[in-house]
């Protein structure tokens, strides 16, 4: 898979790990890699180094200073 193109600055806190705990931490923040093709989506590298696409309702979009800025 070809690695997706960085969104600067762009961070989103995870909120939901169900089925996915091997990846993704409740309350981590992910550097989002790239949105997916329908837009309900994005690319981020999860725990153990992988890229995945994630769906968005899985994380909340946050500023540097962990503050929500988009649910």
């Amino acid at each position: 898979m070809e690695r997706p193109v960085p969104m600067k600055g762009l961070e989103v806190m995870c909120i939901s790990n169900q089925h996915h705990e091997e990846q993704l931490t409740i309350g981590k923040k992910y550097l989002v890699l790239g949105d997916g093709a329908l837009g309900d989506s994005v690319y981020i590298e999860t725990d153990d180094g992988r890229i995945f696409e994630m769906r968005r309702d899985r994380f909340v979009y946050v500023d540097h200073e962990d503050n929500v800025i988009l649910r």
